[in-house]
Order: C-alpha cells, then sequence, then structure tokens
C-alpha cells in the first residue's frame, strides 16, 4: 500500500480539524514512538473519516463503530484520522481486505512516521486509534516505524 500522501483529501480533512476545534495549540514534543498524554481537560480530540462529519473527543464506542463501518462499506480505500493538533495525529487508510497501515505525525512534517507492517488487522488500528486519544499508545506494539519524507519537509 502506498505512503498515504493524498494531500487533497488529508489536507481537507486537517481544514475539518481546524474549523472543528477552533482554536489553535501549540505544537507538543512527544517522546520517539510514545504519544504524549493529554496535557488537560481542555484537549479536544476530533475523529474525522472521509465523507463523514467530524466527532469532538469521540468515546471507546464512536472510534470502533466509525472505524469497523467505513472499513467493511466500501470498497475504495477511507482515509481515518484522530488529531490533537493541526499537525498532531494519527492516521489509517481503511481497505479491508489488504491489511491497514497506521501513520502518526507529531507537530510537524519532518516528525511523520509509518508502520513498517501492511498487514494489521482492524482490532488492532481500533486499539492504537483509542491508546493515542488516552495518550497511552505504544507504537512498538505496531512493528518498526519508518519516517516519511513529505512534502515540505526540509
Amino acid at each position: 500500500m502506498p505512503a498515504m500522501t493524498g494531500f487533497c483529501g488529508w489536507l481537507a480533512m486537517l481544514a475539518l480539524f481546524a474549523c472543528a476545534v477552533g482554536c489553535e495549540h501549540e505544537p507538543a514534543p512527544a517522546g520517539q514512538h510514545q504519544a504524549q498524554a493529554p496535557q488537560a481537560a481542555h484537549d479536544v480530540f476530533v475523529l474525522m473519516i472521509e465523507g463523514g462529519e467530524p466527532i469532538r473527543n469521540p468515546t471507546d464506542d464512536q472510534i470502533r463503530r466509525q472505524l469497523s463501518s467505513r472499513a467493511t462499506e466500501s470498497d475504495e480505500p477511507t482515509f481515518a484520522i484522530l488529531a490533537r493538533e493541526e499537525m498532531t495525529y494519527v492516521q489509517v487508510a481503511l481497505e479491508a481486505d489488504a491489511g491497514f497501515v497506521l501513520e502518526y505525525q507529531e507537530g510537524e512534517l519532518a516528525r511523520h512516521f509509518q508502520s513498517d507492517r501492511r498487514d494489521l488487522r482492524l482490532e488492532e488500528v481500533i486499539e492504537a486509534f483509542i491508546a493515542y486519544r488516552d495518550g497511552t499508545v505504544d507504537w512498538s506494539r505496531y512493528g518498526s516505524w519508518s519516517r516519511l519524507e513529505l512534502l515540505n519537509d526540509p
């Protein structure tokens, strides 16, 4: 599966995030392959799935339902993003018959990583999204990771 760099859809989803959150956060540094826990109760996470409405601070059930339904409903790959900030998020291409590939970014394009595993199961993706939202994700559970060189990456 190619890297998820379909920037038109990606940028549109980030614009939805900015509208859903309604404020701008300063990017916060996070540890290598360990998500930073939410800093305060006012942190907002937004779940965005291509073709759907953004969901602010999604529950476990909303994450599970949205990812499961989109992965099984469509013949075309669908993107899902759970964002804490405009440039800090986890994302996946939902393509049930080909396995899933996770990516995450920590505040800037230069800190964008992709799992080397191409065979993640839907349940692992759901687990990763929930753990990311809770600030407890351990990226090493999902294989090794490679930094991606994206457009405008110095």
